[in-house]
């Protein structure tokens, strides 16, 4: 037997390679477009997780994470620490907290950094990576989240300051409240576009920040992270380290937190009691206090009483004694003025009888002077004389008699003026000194009077100031009175603290990027089928018309004593050499062309390095394997079809085969109505069944890519016009204080409705739960409408299929429909809900709503309050507004934020954008996978319509021959590859339906759900570029039909 593969032989084979070029493309294109799907979608995966995986390992990520509902002390650090298979622990704190930035506020999660280790040390547990900036050097400087600081429009030198975001004081958290940003920071905490819930303000936190540990005040760790070791260096990503390193791992600690459980119970109890001791020994020594006061107070008030009295008495006692000194003067100046009286009427006696002396004096006188007159007239002894002398005699002993008693009268009014002066100097001095210690009494009393006064106001003040003191001791003691009460009660409930054991795949980041790289794994195992069947097809075609061509050929060399084998090989090196190429160039292309964009797409949702796209030996092996494996196991059964004749049958022409009727012969008014050529069409259509199914196959993989490719960005576009024009159909969300005022809503509320741009308003209560079935879990929101009768003006619950409207009762709950898909529940069935307290209610679903961002539970408020015993706190507001433009927007904006409750407002179209931009990269993936369905479906149909062309060459010869035209005989192929084209639209696009449904669910995150219908234009767009690859393979193909020698028919068949 002769060897094929001698230096003449490989040289045809090379001119067998160079006369067949296009056939020889066709397979290569179709082998690299196959190796390149396979090898590309198979490889992103991996990539993906493989960048992440070091990008944690680089960082540090943590394995596992410890919390505890009272957080740890150094003793269950020290415990962690003593188990085995430990690489590190760390310690850490994290606390809720607000901050108001450009007049809006955000919830940001505070996390601590360790200045001493987080720069140098490798063993930091999820270390931050600084990505512009520096680290903190000292308590005031803190790292800012790379979200917040895109977002917010903030730079690195602004200063922020946080709030607790509810009641609490934040230096319950902080030690200080403001910061300086220094520096702009990653962490592989926070990889996903969400940074997890909150317990503050609308549930959701917005940002985080990295603040000096130095700068928290809180007692207790709240975190320790862990790392396991791994001396087998399992994948992070994989079930082995899952099952082989972290269940072991969390095992052994859930062991060790059942006994410090017990020890931190009996250490909390006591540190309880101790300040339940202490709280009821200051309060005791409160009220002693007051007591103590109070009869300090009451001890000055008797004093003060007991003064006043002894003035009052002295007063008195004055007041009598002056009364008594007043009485005495009076006496003493009534007989004074009775003496000077007396005085006055004898002095007025005296001067009458000095008078009538006087007078009688001169009388005696005149009388005198008459009796010596008369004794000169008369004579002595006369009777007249003698009366006369007796009578002046008379006269003159009285006027002696009076003299004398004038002068008696004298001398005693003398004395008596001497002792009536003596005695009025003496009540003068009297008067004066009983004036004087009048006036001193007076000032002595008055001044020991101020005194007093003093001391009463002094007291009064005193008293006013213990009253107020009193007043808020007795408030604080009640308050403390109160609160003892309830720590006794709380003691009573204490129960035993609950370690959460929560390893990395509880995180949303690292879960949500495994789920992704799991969808893109899950794509990758169906794209990649259809690209190999239909390069198996192309591949048998090819090397099927390429065995037929070369019957007497192979005749030849196998009556010239060549082997089957030998002889097969050549065809073999055709099909292997065609699928290495294109092996090797879909290799080439795929390993880095698909990894790169897809993760491109999704570094939007995620903060990653770029994709680390590394030849990936086994995805290259396997996908060239299975390449050559499509071209080569067709080429060998041909080709052992073929050598099972002998060499004298292989030398002859292959004969026809024998004519059948076709179906549509059989309805003969139908086959009357024909034209001839529409005839000869029909019967070469099911004449060539192969190629019929093989190109009706190739044609309808095509359309169906294309139209998968289309039905998926149909499903992503839909979502935000479904989402807020249909569904959620507010325009702004405010968002309010906890335990906002009812003055203060009642004004906000008092604005909406007097904004001639707000056209309706409805409170709402918006919260974040987890919602669990089954043992599965998804984060959710409970909304719970103030007015349950008007939510549907602003969220339109309804069923996806069908829009029925659904309504809420006071029996059960509306989940919506992604929500129920994860969990796997129906109406009727039962939904857990767990909120922040962790409170566990277990209620009835009435109804799936369509939505497609987040999931919701939608909660009548009579239900809320049967469930919870209370009323839904209101902490939302939302509103339908008219004018939707920026400046509007802005305006509204600023009125609302300035109220006192107001903690943010958002509209819903800085929402749509912010999406629209989101999902505008997961458009790049589609452009891929349209593109290449389209590549495929030109390289399909070229390579089915030019082995058409090729093998009915003679056909197409005599056909020229018979007069037909060039356009003509074209028309003839043309109409034949229409109709298996429409054929295999028709049944592409049914096929695309099936596949984009799978595609869509696969594709799709938790948190989204993407759009269940594909747009009646999309099937437009598939068919049409189907229909137009084939009208530019027919146009390439029209020179080829040219090119048909009509001498061609003249040649003999043998």
């Amino acid at each position: 037997m002769r060897n094929c593969f001698s230096k003449a032989s490989l040289k045809d084979s090379r001119r067998k390679i160079l006369k067949t070029l296009n056939r020889y493309i066709s397979i290569v294109a179709i082998t690299a477009l196959g190796v390149a799907f396979f090898s590309g979608l198979r490889a992103t995966a991996p990539d993906m997780r493989t960048t992440a995986e070091n990008y944690f390992k680089n960082l540090n990520f943590m394995d596992i994470r410890l919390i505890s509902t009272v957080g740890f002390n150094d003793d269950d650090v020290s415990a962690i620490k003593s188990v085995s298979g430990l690489k590190g622990v760390m310690p850490g704190y994290s606390a809720d907290a607000a901050v108001r930035y450009n007049n809006q506020n955000y919830n940001v999660k505070l996390e601590s950094l360790n200045l001493n280790q987080s720069a140098s040390n490798n063993s930091y547990i999820n270390r931050p990576k600084v990505t512009e900036g520096r680290m903190p050097q000292n308590q005031h400087e803190c790292l800012a989240d790379t979200k917040f600081m895109k977002f917010i429009n903030c730079k690195i030198g602004d200063k922020v300051t946080f709030n607790s975001g509810s009641s609490k004081d934040i230096n319950d958290i902080l030690k200080f409240d403001t910061f300086t940003i220094v520096g702009i920071a990653e962490n592989p905490l926070y990889i996903s576009y969400g940074r997890g819930t909150s317990s503050i303000g609308n549930g959701t936190t917005d940002a985080y920040f990295f603040i000096p540990s130095d700068a928290f005040s809180l007692s207790v760790y709240t975190d320790i992270y862990v790392v396991a070791d791994n001396p087998k260096h399992y994948p992070i990503f994989s079930d082995n380290y899952d099952n082989k390193v972290l269940k072991p791992l969390k095992d052994t600690l859930s062991k060790i937190s059942e006994k410090r459980k017990d020890i931190r119970f009996r250490e909390i109890k006591k540190e309880a009691e101790d300040k339940i001791a202490d709280a009821e020994k200051k309060v005791a020594d409160s009220k002693q206090q007051l007591s103590d006061g109070q009869k300090k107070i009451d001890d000055s008030a008797k004093k003060i009483s007991d003064g006043q009295k002894l003035l009052n008495s002295k007063k008195n006692e004055f007041e009598k004694q002056t009364a008594a000194a007043e009485k005495q003067l009076s006496a003493a100046q009534a007989e004074y003025e009775a003496g000077k009286k007396e005085y006055a009427d004898k002095a007025a006696q005296l001067e009458q009888a000095s008078i009538q002396y006087n007078e009688g004096l001169k009388k005696l006188n005149e009388a005198k002077e008459k009796l010596a007159a008369l004794k000169s007239i008369y004579p002595a002894g006369s009777p007249e004389i003698s009366a006369l002398a007796a009578a002046i005699a008379k006269n003159e002993a009285e006027l002696n008699a009076l003299k004398a008693t004038i002068d008696s009268g004298r001398e005693q009014l003398a004395s008596a003026k001497k002792t009536l002066d003596e005695t009025g100097a003496k009540l003068a001095a009297s008067r004066q000194e009983l004036e004087k210690k009048k006036q001193e009494s007076i000032d002595k009393i008055n001044a020991e009077q101020k005194k007093l006064d003093n001391a009463k106001a002094q007291l009064e003040k005193s008293k006013a100031d213990f009253e107020k003191q009193k007043v808020d001791a007795e408030k604080k003691i009640d308050e403390a009175q109160k609160k003892i009460a309830d720590s006794k009660v709380q003691l009573l409930k204490l129960e035993k603290p609950v370690w959460y054991i929560l390893d990395h795949n509880m995180n949303e980041g690292f879960s949500s990027f495994k789920q992704d790289a799991d969808r893109i794994e899950a794509i990758s195992l169906v794209f990649p089928l259809i690209f190999f069947l239909v390069a198996a097809l192309v591949s048998l075609t090819c090397m099927t018309r390429l065995v037929e061509d070369d019957r007497g050929y192979i005749g030849t060399l196998k009556a010239l004593g060549f082997s089957n084998g030998s002889i097969a090989s050549k065809y073999l090196f055709y099909a292997i050499s065609a699928s290495l190429i294109g092996s090797l160039l879909g290799c080439a292309v795929g390993f880095q062309l698909f990894p790169n964009v897809i993760f491109d797409a999704y570094r939007i949702l995620y903060t990653l390095p770029p994709i680390q796209a590394d030849f990936n030996i086994t995805y290259a092996v396997l996908s060239t394997c299975a390449a050559v494996f499509c071209a080569a196991f067709p080429a060998y059964l041909v080709c052992i079809d073929s050598l099972r004749e002998t060499p004298a049958s292989l030398m002859r022409q292959k004969a026809p085969r024998p004519g059948r009727k076709i179906l549509l012969e059989r309805i003969t008014p139908l086959w009357k109505r024909l034209s001839f050529i529409k005839k000869v069409t029909a019967r070469n259509l099911f004449r060539y069944k192969k190629r019929f199914f093989m190109t009706v196959i190739g044609v309808a993989g095509c359309t169906a890519l294309v139209l998968t490719g289309f039905g998926l960005q149909d499903a992503i576009t839909a979502i935000v016009s479904w989402q807020y024009d249909q569904i959620r159909t507010y325009d702004m969300e405010i968002d309010l204080k906890e335990n906002i005022s009812s003055e203060e809503l009642s004004k906000i509320q008092n604005i909406l409705d007097t904004d001639k741009n707000v056209t309706g308003s409805i409170c709402v209560l918006q919260q974040a739960v987890d919602a669990s079935n089954a043992g599965k879990t998804q984060s959710a929101y409970i909304v719970i409408p103030q007015d349950g009768s008007d939510l549907d003006n602003f969220i339109h619950l309804r069923e996806r299929v069908g829009h029925k409207s659904l309504k809420l009762d006071d029996n059960s709950v509306i989940i919506t429909e992604k929500l129920s898909t994860l969990l796997k529940l129906k109406a009727g069935d039962k939904i857990t809900l767990r909120n922040s307290d962790g409170i566990e209610k277990k209620v009835k679903i009435s109804g799936i709503a369509e939505n497609y961002l987040f999931h919701y539970v939608y909660i009548s408020p009579a239900l809320y309050n049967k469930l919870y015993g209370k009323k839904p706190e209101i902490n939302q507001i939302l509103a339908t507004i008219s004018d939707k433009s920026k400046a509007s927007e802005d305006s509204l904006s600023q009125t609302i934020i300035k109220q006192d409750g107001v903690s943010s407002v958002y509209f819903t179209t800085e929402n749509k954008t912010n999406f629209q931009k989101m999902i505008k990269a997961v458009h790049s993936v589609v452009i891929i996978l349209i593109i290449s369905a389209a590549v495929l479906a030109f390289v399909v149909l070229f390579s089915l319509t030019s082995i058409n062309i090729d093998e009915r060459r003679r056909e197409l010869a005599a056909i020229k021959v018979l007069g037909f035209y060039d356009n003509e005989l074209a028309a003839y192929i043309y109409r034949e590859n229409i109709i298996l084209t429409i054929i295999g639209i028709a049944f592409g696009l049914l096929l695309g339906v099936v596949m984009e449904r799978y595609v869509t669910i696969s594709c799709e995150i938790d948190l989204v759900m993407f759009g269940r219908q594909i747009n009646w234009y999309s099937f437009v767009y598939s068919a049409a570029l189907t229909a137009a690859f084939a009208f530019f393979v027919n146009v390439i193909m029209y020179r080829r039909i040219k090119q048909v020698d009509m001498v061609t028919s003249l040649k003999s068949m043998e």
